[in-house]
């Protein structure tokens, strides 16, 4: 089906890292009841995205996040409540692995593909493993709840409680999930990793810790270069981890690569456990990825970090609406179908086999924004290409082009079977 998102590869806003109703740890959300709670959630995002137009609004990919636990991102998919503009929710499964950073365990986060989630259990929850007085325990509910009643000493502790419980002692070893993983290609290649860089709980406390020190050298370095190297992308905002992980700070790209395995995306999330922190992260700092709003084209990040991630404010590379092709319809033509083309603002050629329409194309929409010009060279070099009746070029800026000379000009030139259009501005 055509729609806008036939556009290919552009910027849109992703939140990664969005806390619900329900969600395992600080559930601050607004509501006196848990029905409530997540009716204001739904309102809240609703209330912010609007009709969908204002590209700084306009998140298109939600990370449905919580602790060892993807019912909640279960409901929202169940849900069906977004806007439609949101075009993606996946599930973040967020988890706590040693070594201690500064203050608290390392905070690891796994997205998943979408279309493995009813495996998960059985794939990864009941793979993770910790013991405690003799008895190991996986990451399932029903495990989480006999390891808090274990832990606390009472078998007929109420089964949300023994789970909160279950759930505040859940630290495996950061390797863990790296054996799990080799064991499983498939499940790794329907994985995305991102570590945290804070140094309250990101990889970046692991070698200041002082319990870790000897002198200035941490004895730790090699473990934390083990976690990134494990990593796919770094959850920071920071400018200099931002520089870092792309091989433009302190170390250069051979470096970096040498101790991190890749040059790596930091990505970044509104963590939000409340309402009014939805979509709202800290500074604006929003994330913008340059990708076509599916689990692959998050994945195709890794392979280009610097092209297609930024944090920022504002939209990343916006052109004025002038410059850019919205989509081109072709109407009332029963030869063509009637849905709309749509327009990347990055598009710099139209590719094709042989015979699919490509010269056709350019000539009529050139046709379209500079008739006499068009005349002109069919009279110098008459071709064949045939014209089409109600063809129209709708911009961004709102104006419309159909086959009267305005204000949008082109330059359209053709080079043996070849047709170039230039856009003028």
């Amino acid at each position: 089906m055509s729609n806008q998102y036939t556009r290919g590869s552009e910027w849109r806003r992703w939140d990664l890292h969005v806390h619900t109703p329900s969600t395992k740890k600080n559930d601050c959300f607004s509501g006196s009841t848990e029905e409530e709670k997540w009716d204001n959630f739904y309102q809240s995002i609703s209330d912010y995205i609007g009709d969908g137009t204002d590209p700084l609004k306009s998140v298109c990919a939600i990370g449905i996040t919580d602790y060892l636990s993807i019912e909640n991102y279960l409901k929202v998919r169940d849900d069906g409540r977004l806007p439609t503009s949101v075009k993606l929710v996946l599930p973040n499964v967020e988890l706590r692995a040693t070594p201690i950073a500064n203050n608290s365990a390392l905070n690891i986060h796994c997205i998943f593909n979408p279309d493995i989630v009813d495996q998960l259990d059985a794939r990864f929850f009941g793979r993770l493993k910790i013991e405690y007085d003799g008895n190991e325990y996986g990451a399932t509910s029903a495990d989480l709840v006999r390891l808090g009643r274990a832990f606390r000493g009472d078998q007929t502790l109420d089964e949300e409680v023994a789970l909160q419980a279950g759930l505040e002692q859940y630290v495996i070893p950061h390797n863990m999930l790296s054996d799990i993983f080799k064991g499983n290609q498939d499940l790794r290649d329907n994985t995305i990793i991102i570590v945290s860089n804070k140094s309250t709980d990101g990889a970046s406390g692991v070698t200041r810790h002082s319990e870790y020190l000897e002198g200035d050298i941490s004895i730790l370095d090699a473990t934390r270069r083990g976690i990134y190297q494990f990593s796919d992308m770094i959850f920071s905002s920071n400018s200099s981890d931002i520089d870092y992980f792309l091989g433009n700070g302190s170390d250069d790209k051979g470096t970096v690569k040498s101790k991190c395995g890749a040059l790596m995306p930091c990505v970044h999330g509104s963590d939000a456990h409340t309402n009014d922190k939805i979509f709202k992260p800290d500074q604006n700092r929003f994330c913008w990825i340059k990708a076509d709003p599916t689990f692959e084209g998050l994945k195709q990040v890794l392979y280009e970090p610097k092209e297609r991630v930024r944090i920022s404010a504002t939209y990343p590379e916006e052109k004025q609406g002038y410059h850019i092709i919205d989509r081109v319809e072709i109407v009332d033509n029963e030869d063509f179908d009637p849905q709309p083309i749509y327009f990347s603002d990055n598009l710099t050629c139209i590719i094709g086999g042989k015979s699919t329409g490509k010269s056709l194309l350019l000539h009529n929409m050139a046709l379209a924004i500079a008739p006499k010009q068009v005349e002109l060279k069919e009279k110098e070099a008459p071709t064949n290409v045939k014209q089409v009746s109600q063809l129209k070029i709708y911009w961004r800026d709102g104006a419309c082009s159909d086959g009267q000379d305005g204000t949008h000009k082109v330059v359209y030139s053709r080079v043996e079977k070849h047709r170039l259009v230039t856009f003028l501005w």
